[in-house]
């Protein structure tokens, strides 16, 4: 047994390693290891504690300046380095996250070089050469949607270009740059006290003169400030620092408050017969689950791969037989899944492009933006072949520092869905149903296009699936 481990241990890849370490360490332990090598300059990730590619690499990066072992694998006497090292840059700029009640927000500034005057809005954070600004903001929903926001972001304007833009249900992320100034915004959807949704986010600018002179440095505090930013403070049970400001008046802080026993989109799900979907769901974490407007009856289920069958009477169905194949190559690919659109409450049937990669098992993986409701979703390779459903997905809780990065979604394959759904007893072929009657569900109008292009009909055999739990 002693030998087999060791055989085990000799026969996983540095990753496997790298990772198993990095997972042993407490979660306190983990973030504080990303936080460092956000600090020294080798890591632009999210600070979530969760062990990935990016986080490898910038290890390696970080051990690579200190000697010539690059196993991904930091020491104690490491972490303690790096720790330091992240603290003295931080002191350098006197790096603080502060509650700033106008927006309702906590972010992290470099006070040493901003002072701070309050808006309307929120504050301003600005050097006195205004080489650096920092402005944070809220605005109610009922007033701009994240999609208005993200129009007037992106609005062309001569002499701006848009280097980087993402919107999706809850955020957006846009990089601005002139030839005077380089922006980047930030903005998330939340919940007010009075159950109200609010747009809480912030800018950071800075002129392209320093941006030229210290780009390290820039590069560094726009990730640290993007980590630091968190638009519920109230709900995450943070208190921040108060900090004196040039306006004295009390102002109220604007709570956000988890609601609770709320039901939300988890996943999307595969028409398979007429009311009967197939879905990625993972047992027993939701008290009831809703397909489309219909409650949903568990036919069956499998913990191994989170694969789940539901009878659901919604009316919709298949609209022919699935073309899949059992091997994809790799090249271009698309994502179909239910996603809400940006303003509205009836989900849409989104597309995202991206490609295939060869991945380390037989089945490839695909990299493309997605939300986490992208879970069950069905993989379409260029020609419009079934290549899988995408596996577990969760953002939940996660933050993106700088812009958002392709995921990395594994698969599962046509032929274990098809044994799966043939193995809980269901006779019709869950790639030859039959068509049911009843509405297709909305596609969004910026995708119906590419949509159609490539899916096959699976559009009308998609539907969103609700988790209260």
């Amino acid at each position: 047994m002693i030998a087999h481990a060791q055989n085990s241990r000799q026969n996983a890849s540095p990753f496997a390693l790298a990772q198993r370490a990095f997972e042993q360490l407490s979660e306190a332990q983990r973030k504080q290891i990303q936080d460092g090598l956000v600090w020294s300059g080798d890591y632009k990730g999210a600070v979530d504690g969760e062990f990935g590619p990016m986080t490898m690499r910038a290890i390696q990066a970080y051990e690579a300046r200190g000697g010539d072992r690059r196993d991904g694998i930091l020491a104690p006497r490491d972490i303690s380095a790096l720790s330091k090292e992240a603290s003295r840059r931080k002191a350098a700029v006197e790096f603080r996250i502060l509650s700033e009640p106008r927006a309702g927000v906590r972010i992290g500034v470099p006070a040493k070089f901003m002072q701070r005057r309050n808006n309307k809005e929120g504050a301003i954070f600005r050097a006195a050469d205004r080489s650096l600004i920092l402005r944070t903001f809220t605005v109610p929903e009922s007033r701009q949607t994240l999609r208005d926001l993200f129009g007037v972001l992106t609005k062309p304007v001569r002499g701006r270009r848009i280097p980087y833009k993402v919107l999706r249900d809850g955020f957006l992320v846009v990089t601005a740059q002139s030839r005077a100034r380089f922006s980047y915004t930030r903005v998330a959807r939340v919940t007010g006290a009075d159950g109200a949704s609010i747009l809480r986010g912030y800018t950071f600018s800075v002129s392209q003169s320093l941006r030229r002179e210290r780009a390290h440095q820039i590069g560094i505090l726009t990730i640290a400030i993007s980590n630091s930013f968190d638009p519920s403070p109230a709900a995450n049970g943070k208190s921040g620092t108060n900090v004196k400001t040039a306006t004295n008046k009390p102002e109220r802080e604007i709570q956000a408050k988890p609601v609770q026993n709320a039901e939300v989109m988890v996943a999307t799900a595969l028409a398979v017969a007429a009311d009967t979907y197939v879905t990625i769901i993972p047992a027993g974490q939701c008290n009831s689950v809703r397909i489309g407007k219909a409650p949903a009856r568990l036919l069956a289920s499998d913990k191994a791969s989170g694969l789940a069958l539901f009878s659901a009477p919604v009316g919709g169905g298949v609209p022919g037989t699935y073309r899949f194949t059992p091997a994809p190559a790799p090249g271009p690919a698309y994502a179909l899944f239910a996603e809400l659109p940006f303003s509205g409450a009836n989900p849409q049937i989104s597309l995202a492009r991206g490609s295939m990669e060869k991945g380390p098992g037989p089945l490839p993986r695909v990299r493309v933006i997605t939300p986490a409701s992208a879970t069950g979703g069905v993989i379409l390779t260029g020609n419009g072949d079934l290549a899988g459903f995408v596996a577990r997905v969760s953002l939940a809780g996660k933050k993106v520092a700088g812009p958002m990065p392709r995921l990395s979604l594994s698969l599962i394959s046509p032929s274990k869905i098809s044994a799966f759904v043939t193995g809980a007893g269901l006779k019709a072929s869950p790639f030859n149903a039959r068509q049911a009657k009843g509405p297709a569900p909305k596609v969004n109008p910026d995708t119906a296009k590419s949509a159609a292009a490539v899916s096959s009909g699976y559009v009308q055999a998609l539907s969103p699936v609700w988790c209260r739990k």
